[in-house]
C-alpha cells in the first residue's frame, strides 16, 4: 500500500487507523498524505496529535468523482493492500472509521491474534451531525497504545 506519512515514528507494533477513501478534495490522491486538507482530515490530525507508532491508511487510495460505490476491482484491490499492510506491520491495535472500513478489516484473514479492533463512526458523521459526544469514543479508542 503506498502512503506517506510526514509524521511516522514506528518504534514497536502500531496502531493502523483505517479511513474510506479519500475526500473530494482529492488532496489525499494529489499529495499522498491521508486524512489531510478537509475537515474530516483536520479532525483526525487533531484528534491523533502523537503519531509515534501510529499509521493512517485508507481503503481506498485514490477518489474517483462522481461516484459513491467502488467497482469490483478498486474494492479487491484496497482489501488486498489492507491485507498486506496489516501482514507487513503486525498491529497492536487496528482502528476503523466508518462502516466501509470495518466491512473490509472483516474479510482480511491475517490479523495477529493479539490485535485489537476498535470500530468508530466516521468522522464526517461526527462533523456532520454535530455529534461532539462521539469524540470521547475517540479518545477511548487511542489510550493505551
Amino acid at each position: 500500500m503506498r502512503f506517506k506519512d510526514r509524521h511516522i515514528q514506528l518504534t514497536d507494533r502500531p496502531t493502523i487507523i483505517i479511513g474510506e477513501r479519500p475526500g473530494r478534495q482529492r488532496l489525499t490522491d494529489q499529495n499522498g498524505l491521508v486524512f489531510h486538507g478537509n475537515r474530516t482530515g483536520d479532525f483526525v490530525e487533531e484528534w491523533v496529535k502523537d503519531r509515534t507508532n501510529i499509521v493512517l491508511t485508507n481503503i481506498q487510495q485514490v477518489y474517483y468523482p462522481g461516484r459513491a460505490r467502488f467497482k469490483g476491482t478498486e474494492h479487491s484491490n484496497g482489501i488486498i493492500s489492507l491485507h498486506n499492510l496489516v501482514a507487513r506491520m503486525r498491529p497492536k491495535h487496528v482502528v476503523c472509521l466508518g462502516q466501509y472500513a470495518t466491512k473490509c478489516l472483516v474479510m482480511i484473514s491475517c490479523l495477529p491474534e493479539d490485535c485489537k479492533v476498535t470500530s468508530l463512526p466516521h468522522p464526517s458523521y461526527i462533523l456532520r451531525f454535530n455529534k461532539t459526544e462521539l469524540i470521547q469514543l475517540y479518545n477511548e479508542a487511542l489510550q493505551h497504545n
